[in-house]
């Protein structure tokens, strides 16, 4: 019986570890998907500058 239960918590630390590890894959996934977010909306907002096109629409030299 004794066996049985320290082969049962062994199986719970294994299954805990594997839990925890999938935790924190599942966290810097977060992470690393809000970095590259930030990353995409920066440089969204350069093209629009660059092309001179934004909230406002084109910009023309006759709208000037």
């Amino acid at each position: 019986m004794e066996e049985e239960l320290a082969g049962v918590q062994k199986q719970r630390d294994e299954f805990n570890g594997k839990l925890t590890t999938q935790q924190q894959a599942a966290e810097e996934s977060k992470r690393r998907s809000a970095e590259l977010e930030n990353l995409l909306r920066e440089n969204q907002g350069e093209a629009e500058q660059a092309s001179g096109t934004g909230t406002f629409g084109e910009l023309s030299w006759a709208d000037n």
